[in-house]
């Protein structure tokens, strides 16, 4: 089974750019019935989520994703009135986007924050250099994507927060610490998670692409 979903025009055109990587839900009754099994809480899985321009016909106004999942998060939007609000962000990463930095997400923006001097082509720098080296660590055909996924997420932010200098990410020490870091109990669930991730996504048919009829 599939999640539908039907989103704006302007936030189709920024889906389909690539600048809008999550889609968001009120955590209301109404989206935890379709998002969460009850009565055991555990996370629906589906097939795929297929994000719909309204209710346009044709292929160019749909856009399908592997189902990645989702997350809760407080935000303030004007769509919800001025008040934060809980809400279920689906996650939207097709096999293009998740080789890109995020820059809502993760790595990329936490480094940014931390080093306010930092330029972003150096935090860009840092984030492949970074994606190197948990490529290494983890190694195996889907590593590469599995560091991208990783570095997108908030577990990328787990670890720009360990950071004490980026440029020291190329450094024989910051391959170290990479290799730490992967192999730390508690962070190794999470690479498991993103490696089968990567895999759903590189075998995926429709990753990201519009939909024939």
């Amino acid at each position: 089974m599939k999640l539908h979903l039907h989103v704006k025009a302007e936030y189709f055109a920024a889906i389909r750019a690539g600048t809008k990587r999550e889609e968001y839900r009120l955590h209301n009754p109404y989206w935890r019935k379709r998002l969460v099994s009850m009565p055991s809480g555990k996370k629906r899985e589906f097939e795929a989520v297929v994000i719909h321009n309204g209710y346009k016909p044709g292929p160019e106004n749909k856009i399908e994703f592997p189902w990645r999942g989702w997350r809760l998060r407080g935000i303030t939007h004007p769509h919800f009135g001025a008040d934060e609000v809980t809400v279920f962000a689906i996650r939207l990463d097709s096999m293009d986007s998740i080789h890109e930095p995020n820059p809502e997400e993760g790595f990329l923006p936490e480094i940014m924050k931390r080093f306010p001097g930092l330029s972003r082509e150096d935090a860009i720098a840092a984030w492949k250099v970074a994606a190197d080296r948990i490529t290494l660590a983890i190694q195996g055909p889907y590593a590469r994507t599995a560091a991208h996924s990783i570095l997108n997420s908030p577990e990328g932010r787990e670890i720009a927060e360990r950071i004490a200098w980026p440029k020291d990410i190329g450094t024989q020490a910051g391959e170290s610490f990479m290799r730490n870091v992967v192999g730390n109990t508690r962070f190794a669930g999470y690479v498991q998670a993103h490696i089968a991730t990567a895999e759903k996504i590189e075998g995926g048919s429709h990753a990201g692409t519009s939909i024939p009829e």
